[in-house]
């Protein structure tokens, strides 16, 4: 068994540029007449909104009370279940004035009260993606993050070696492809949005073993199902002694994504 490849991707700590932050406000504000047209359209009456709100929300609602429950008040299950249908059902009038109200125009501007929440929800939104999405899938202009990188990194494109940002760790060899050269874009397509997926709720649980664990594992499945059998590597599983993927917490470099290739 030999290490042909291994690398170390950091997740370094990012703060959400101002340009996003604004071109994610001016988007949702400039969209706000078409966002209120496609509501009406998808939902514009009362039997719209209780087949397509009030029915699956009941539906979703039923499954969480037992059948042999009984309330204080002596309601039996179903009873409750249908109430809580009746009371969605009649809810209709009051989603459809707060709709109204959000989208009025004010002063001329159509949806003025919803793009005064928007730019309010500005700093909760940009603390939300520098926490748990740009240090992972980084920017265009600030520079790539581990989730193209390690796609890069194992279809063997060369290209990622001049893309290292400082905190990234190559500690044998350099970009090794692993996957046969037709399913190259697959690799990074799906590797990319798993590790997306996956490191947000990484982070999001404060690194919590177990569920590293279990994630790391859905990685190494995705990378082994796409590995050029030919090459005769030792499979990708979430364990040091394999081939692997992993997201790790080393001793030095903290938070990282871990990748190591062997060859039989």
């Amino acid at each position: 068994m030999t290490v042909v490849s291994d690398v170390k991707f950091c997740i370094p700590n990012f703060t959400t540029p101002d340009r996003i932050k604004n071109q994610w406000a001016e988007v949702l504000g400039v969209d706000a007449a078409r966002i209120l047209e496609k509501a009406e359209l998808v939902i514009s009456n009362q039997e719209d909104f209780s087949d397509k709100l009030a029915g699956p929300s009941s539906a979703g609602f039923s499954p969480m009370i037992k059948s042999t429950f009984r309330s204080k008040s002596g309601k039996t299950a179903t009873q409750i279940k249908k109430n809580q249908l009746v009371n969605l059902a009649r809810s209709y009038d009051k989603w459809k004035a707060k709709l109204d109200f959000q989208f009025a125009t004010v002063d001329e501007v159509v949806g003025a009260r919803f793009k005064d929440s928007v730019n309010a929800s500005k700093d909760s939104m940009s603390a939300g993606l520098a926490e748990r999405t740009l240090p992972l899938t980084g920017t265009r202009v600030e520079g790539r993050g581990l989730t193209a990188l390690a796609g890069l990194w194992l279809t063997g494109d060369k290209r990622v070696e001049g893309m290292l940002r400082p905190g990234d760790d190559v500690i044998f060899g350099g970009a090794y492809r692993v996957t046969p050269k037709t399913k190259a874009f697959i690799l990074r397509s799906q590797l990319a949005q798993l590790l997306t997926y996956a490191g947000s709720e990484i982070i999001k649980s404060s690194w919590n073993t177990t569920l590293m664990l279990t994630l790391n594992q859905l990685i190494n499945e995705c990378v082994q199902g796409l590995v050029d059998s030919g090459l005769d590597l030792i499979p990708f599983v979430a364990n040091t002694e394999a081939s692997f993927v992993m997201f790790q917490v080393d001793p030095v470099l903290g938070h990282i994504l871990h990748i190591n290739v062997k060859q039989m």
